[in-house]
């Protein structure tokens, strides 16, 4: 507490240090500051001061026995003709300048944004599909589709990766990419995370009945949060426990970037994941930060690598030496590498020339619903065998 307390009044110093003589600077709770300027200024003068303040907070913090780093975000609010003439209170200015500062967070940190109609109308949207969306885990609108993995050596469907989908009343089938980023930001993760085991699961349990479907394994995508202190170990148990799947034949996935938050904490829990018979895979392998020293110890079966480097195989540039690369990386860890995102023939071709042992993507089979991929791999399970038989004659 001292240090931080130490911390936070020499934030205060350089915050006064970087505004001019007339303007406010003052502390308004935890480690949020504000800064009032006075004055004509232009949008691009703000955005510098925000970027100035940053620099400034980013600068390393230390003392006789210690050095910290720090980084900041900042959202800027602007009143031109003053709060009387926008219609607002003083404290309705500094929640438009944290609303701000909360969409800075959401972009990535360490960054200037500002509050304009544009950022409303931004918030207000979210703030709606996060209560409907609160709705939809409660009211059975969120399904399951299921996209199959390949495997080159075997020449056979071997497992499908479970993608969460949600199908909204009135709007219809909602985009991955605008609902999953909001639940990420709220407790929803873990909820839908919750969803996801469950009906994976179930599918297993499903799928014991079929010996051409048994081997299959069912991998899901798991949030870090839900990882670190959702009580993913909880959640994995009560979903074995309720529909007496196999756990060997469940995954979860997480990005490289989701482990690096707490790598201690979550080298511990996937730990006890593995000790349950459950396997482990990183995914978009290869666009995180984790080094050689944390791959070699986290408790991993396979990494998936980016589809951003598959699309680019073909063209033999930097993206081909990558995945050459991550191959060898995985490879010589040990692990099971899968690549993600095959749209061509020319790109499974070059997987497979390459060595990579699992490849999925379009080209192969698109997701699909239960019913549908469940046809898709019993079809080619009977077009297998009578290969098989076909060949012995």
């Amino acid at each position: 507490h001292v240090s931080g307390d130490a911390v936070l009044t020499e934030v205060g110093r350089r915050l006064s240090a970087a505004v001019r003589p007339n303007d406010f600077v003052g502390r308004i709770g935890g480690d949020e500051f504000i800064v009032v300027t006075f004055g004509p200024t232009t949008e691009d003068d703000r955005v510098s001061l925000g970027r100035r303040i940053i620099e400034s907070s980013e600068l390393p913090y230390g003392d006789a026995d210690n050095l910290f780093a720090l980084s900041a975000s900042v959202g800027v609010a602007a009143f031109d003709d003053g709060l009387d003439a926008a219609g607002i209170t003083p404290l309705e200015a500094i929640r438009c300048a944290d609303s701000a500062v909360y969409a800075a967070k959401q972009r990535g940190r360490a960054r200037v944004e500002v509050y304009d109609a544009e950022l409303q109308q931004r918030i207000v949207r979210d703030a709606e599909v996060e209560m409907s969306l609160r709705q939809a885990v409660r009211n059975d609108e969120l399904v399951l589709d299921l996209q199959p993995v390949f495997d080159l050596n075997q020449q056979r469907f071997i497992a499908v990766e479970a993608l969460v989908r949600w199908d909204r009343p009135g709007v219809g089938r909602v985009p991955p990419g605008l609902f999953i980023p909001i639940a990420e930001r709220s407790s929803l993760i873990h909820e839908i995370g919750r969803w996801v085991l469950m009906q994976s699961c179930e599918v297993l349990a499903h799928w014991a009945q079929f010996p051409a479907l048994s081997h299959l394994r069912i991998a899901g995508n798991i949030a870090g949060s839900h990882l670190v202190d959702g009580g993913l170990l909880d959640d994995i148990d009560a979903a074995i426990a309720q529909t007496g799947a196999d756990p060997r034949r469940l995954a979860v996935e997480l990005t490289e970037t989701q482990l690096m938050h707490d790598i201690d904490r979550a080298t511990a829990v996937l730990r006890q994941v593995r000790e349950r018979g459950v396997t482990v895979a990183i995914d978009d392998f290869g666009t995180g930060y984790s080094s050689m020293a944390y791959l070699r110890e986290l408790p991993i079966d396979a990494l998936k690598i980016d589809r951003s480097f598959v699309a680019s195989l073909s063209d033999g540039g930097i993206d081909s030496t990558v995945v050459d690369a991550l191959l060898t990386i995985g490879h010589g860890l040990g692990r099971t590498v899968i690549g993600e995102g095959v749209e061509t023939q020319e790109q499974l071709e070059s997987l497979r020339h390459r060595g990579c042992d699992y490849v999925q993507g379009i080209h192969l089979a698109r997701p699909l619903s239960l019913s549908h991929v469940q046809a898709l791999l019993l079809d080619h399970a009977r077009d297998q065998m009578l290969s098989l038989d076909g060949s012995a004659s």
